[in-house]
Protein backbone atom coordinates (compact mmCIF):
# COMPACT_ATOMS: atom_id res chain seq x y z
CA UNK A 1 0.00 0.00 0.00
CA UNK A 2 1.13 3.30 -1.26
CA UNK A 3 1.83 6.17 1.64
CA UNK A 4 -0.93 8.10 -0.34
CA UNK A 5 -3.47 5.43 -0.46
CA UNK A 6 -2.64 5.05 3.27
CA UNK A 7 -2.90 8.73 4.13
CA UNK A 8 -6.25 8.58 1.93
CA UNK A 9 -8.02 6.13 4.07
CA UNK A 10 -7.11 7.69 7.73
CA UNK A 11 -8.29 11.48 6.50
CA UNK A 12 -11.03 10.67 3.89
CA UNK A 13 -14.01 9.42 6.92
CA UNK A 14 -13.34 12.48 8.88
CA UNK A 15 -13.72 14.77 5.81
CA UNK A 16 -16.70 13.14 4.66
CA UNK A 17 -18.43 12.84 8.46
CA UNK A 18 -17.54 16.93 8.50
CA UNK A 19 -19.02 17.52 4.78
CA UNK A 20 -22.46 15.22 5.66
CA UNK A 21 -22.39 17.49 9.16
CA UNK A 22 -21.72 20.60 7.33
CA UNK A 23 -24.65 19.76 4.80
CA UNK A 24 -26.64 18.63 7.24
CA UNK A 25 -27.36 21.95 9.36
CA UNK A 26 -28.94 25.13 7.78
CA UNK A 27 -25.89 27.31 8.88
CA UNK A 28 -22.32 27.07 9.74
CA UNK A 29 -21.86 28.83 12.14
CA UNK A 30 -21.67 27.35 16.09
CA UNK A 31 -23.09 30.50 16.77
CA UNK A 32 -23.24 32.19 20.47
CA UNK A 33 -24.12 31.39 24.09
CA UNK A 34 -27.41 33.18 23.23
CA UNK A 35 -27.59 32.44 19.99
CA UNK A 36 -27.99 28.47 20.77
CA UNK A 37 -30.71 29.50 23.76
CA UNK A 38 -32.49 31.49 21.29
CA UNK A 39 -32.73 28.56 18.77
CA UNK A 40 -33.73 25.93 22.12
CA UNK A 41 -36.11 28.74 23.45
CA UNK A 42 -37.79 28.36 19.69
CA UNK A 43 -37.81 24.53 19.90
CA UNK A 44 -39.15 24.25 23.17
CA UNK A 45 -42.41 26.41 21.55
CA UNK A 46 -41.52 29.56 23.43
CA UNK A 47 -41.16 32.27 21.47
CA UNK A 48 -41.34 35.63 23.48
CA UNK A 49 -37.78 34.25 24.94
CA UNK A 50 -36.65 32.88 21.96
CA UNK A 51 -36.86 36.56 20.36
CA UNK A 52 -35.17 38.07 23.48
CA UNK A 53 -32.40 36.08 23.36
CA UNK A 54 -32.12 36.35 19.03
CA UNK A 55 -32.72 40.64 19.48
CA UNK A 56 -29.63 40.49 21.84
CA UNK A 57 -27.40 38.28 19.26
CA UNK A 58 -28.14 40.85 16.52
CA UNK A 59 -27.37 44.08 18.64
CA UNK A 60 -24.01 42.39 19.41
CA UNK A 61 -23.70 40.74 15.17
CA UNK A 62 -26.05 42.31 12.37
CA UNK A 63 -24.41 39.81 10.06
CA UNK A 64 -25.41 36.36 11.71
CA UNK A 65 -27.59 34.98 9.10
CA UNK A 66 -28.68 32.18 11.15
CA UNK A 67 -30.09 34.62 14.14
CA UNK A 68 -31.67 36.31 11.58
CA UNK A 69 -33.50 32.44 10.49
CA UNK A 70 -35.04 31.81 13.45
CA UNK A 71 -35.77 35.48 14.44
CA UNK A 72 -38.01 34.71 11.18
CA UNK A 73 -39.30 31.99 12.27
CA UNK A 74 -40.17 33.34 15.84
CA UNK A 75 -42.10 36.62 14.32
CA UNK A 76 -44.05 33.90 12.02
CA UNK A 77 -44.73 32.15 14.98
CA UNK A 78 -46.25 35.59 17.00
CA UNK A 79 -48.18 36.68 14.30
CA UNK A 80 -45.51 39.49 12.76
CA UNK A 81 -45.37 38.72 9.47
CA UNK A 82 -43.76 41.71 7.93
CA UNK A 83 -41.05 41.79 10.43
CA UNK A 84 -40.95 37.98 9.68
CA UNK A 85 -40.66 39.30 5.74
CA UNK A 86 -37.57 41.47 6.45
CA UNK A 87 -35.24 39.46 8.48
CA UNK A 88 -35.79 36.53 5.90
CA UNK A 89 -35.19 38.73 3.22
CA UNK A 90 -31.68 39.40 5.60
CA UNK A 91 -31.07 36.03 5.25
CA UNK A 92 -31.78 35.28 1.79
CA UNK A 93 -29.05 38.32 1.44
CA UNK A 94 -26.43 37.10 3.44
CA UNK A 95 -26.79 34.00 1.94
CA UNK A 96 -28.30 33.33 -1.16
CA UNK A 97 -26.09 30.14 -1.96
CA UNK A 98 -28.72 28.97 1.30
CA UNK A 99 -32.05 27.54 0.56
CA UNK A 100 -33.82 27.01 3.86
CA UNK A 101 -34.81 31.10 3.86
CA UNK A 102 -36.32 30.59 0.26
CA UNK A 103 -39.23 28.13 1.90
CA UNK A 104 -40.30 30.27 4.86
Amino acid sequence: MSHQSHLTKQFLPPIVMLFILACACPFSSLGSSDLRKGIEAYEACDPMTAKDFLDTVLENDEKDAEAYFYRGLVNYTIGNFQEAIEDLTVVINLESDNPEAFFY
